[in-house]
């Protein structure tokens, strides 16, 4: 195993100045990027930068949907396709993230490491989000469109009623002896972690096919069931994302989308990762992360 190389696996779909300069600081000898761009996306693979350094694989196959599976089939299939090459590590990022650390750093600070970094959230907001995964929830791709364009649908009345009558019914889809968990879907795990990941998906489809927000509880349940239980780190189920080496910010927004004035904050954060960030809210914050990690590539 390649004892410092990474692999970053990017789901993105809009602000393409954002994302290839994303893509400029992760551009290393020390890492490759897979990057999948929304089906829905304006953005074409010939409007994204080349690498100058690192290899990437860039694709556009799959119809991504807010709190849908197919948020799932998409971080499979990234990471389906990155454990065919030599890692250490795999990183799930969005395009609206930024690395704080640049990549040769990440890969110092993480060398002969093997632990998961995820995160869990706590035990009372997984209950309160538990019919999430306990009932069937077929129509959340049609639901994350409707949702953005009206507050009354037909949709939203069929999806009302028929999780009525699931519950009338007790349906229940957690089998006995599983323990579920929740988290953000944001991860970072190495190289036989991935591919245990991988070896489950059928386990992972039979359990979340058909859920909302399946990719915030699918990874935590599996391995939280699982015999890399003790690898997780930091596992205090307190909500706490620095398990995950991620520095988001849920105090001042859904997540906050972090501005100018954040700066000496990210930039002295141990965390590895952020988000969010938004070209269209705030682009010199993108420039200032970016161009400060272009010009220190040991910080």
């Amino acid at each position: 195993m390649n004892e410092k190389k990474h692999a970053f696996l990017i789901m993105a779909h809009n602000n393409i100045e954002q994302l290839n300069l994303l893509l400029n600081v992760l551009d290393s000898d020390v890492c490759d990027i897979y990057l999948h761009i929304d089906c829905k996306s304006d953005i074409q693979i010939s409007d994204i930068n080349k690498m100058k350094k690192s290899k990437m694989y860039i694709y556009k196959e799959i119809s991504v949907f807010w709190a849908d599976y197919s948020q799932i089939i998409c971080e499979l299939f990234l990471l389906e396709k990155a454990i065919q090459g030599d890692y250490c590590y795999f990183h799930l990022l969005s395009g609206s993230d930024l690395p704080l650390k640049s990549p040769e750093k990440i890969a110092e600070i993480l060398e002969m490491k093997n632990d998961i970094f995820l995160h869990f959230t706590t035990v009372e907001h997984l209950n309160q989000a538990l019919d999430f995964v306990k009932y069937y929830h077929p129509f959340q791709k049609q639901l994350s469109s409707v949702n953005r364009r009206k507050k009354i649908s037909v949709i939203k009345v069929v999806n009302k009623l028929f999780l009525h009558l699931q519950k009338m019914l007790n349906i229940n889809r957690i089998p006995d002896g599983l323990t579920v968990k929740k988290g953000a879907n944001w991860f970072s795990v190495p190289k036989d972690v991935a591919e245990y990941i991988i070896g489950k998906k059928d386990w992972i489809n039979e359990r979340f096919y058909n859920t909302k927000s399946g990719d915030e509880f699918f990874l935590q349940t599996l391995l939280y069931n699982s015999e890399f239980k003790n690898r997780i780190y930091m596992l205090n189920e307190d909500d706490d994302y620095r398990s995950c080496l991620r520095l988001i910010d849920w105090n001042r927004g859904t997540p906050y989308v972090f501005r100018d004035e954040d700066f000496d904050v990210l930039i002295n954060s141990e965390m590895l990762f952020a988000r969010k960030f938004d070209w269209n809210v705030d682009k010199k914050i993108i420039k200032r992360i970016c161009s400060f990690l272009l010009e220190n590539k040991n910080i």
